[in-house]
């Protein structure tokens, strides 16, 4: 399987609702690649793992670095208790 094929899907997850991902993440001050990155992070997959479906692990690495930062967070699991939190609320807001 060439690398573009393992792309692929990660590319259509990554298009889902952006509309109201592009918002929250706006709110938060972190880009829409960031948002997409704590999503993949909140479902529990490494760097490794996430590089493994659509970016290079530097390039992961460097966003989970700044996702960390911007919302003064101190590990990945603060990132996934936020990102469902934010989930839930937009579901809940009809967003």
């Amino acid at each position: 399987m060439s690398r573009r094929d393992r792309r692929l899907p990660a590319a259509r997850f990554m298009a889902r609702r952006r509309g109201a991902a592009l918002m929250h993440s706006r709110l938060h001050g972190i880009t829409q690649r960031q948002w997409d990155v704590a999503k993949l992070v909140a479902e529990g997959l490494s760097n490794k793992e996430v590089a493994a479906l659509c970016i290079e692990p530097a390039t992961v690495a460097y966003h989970v670095h700044e996702i960390l930062g911007e919302l003064s967070f101190r590990s990945r699991s603060q990132i996934a208790a936020w990102v469902r939190r934010e989930l839930t609320q937009n579901l809940q807001t009809g967003g």
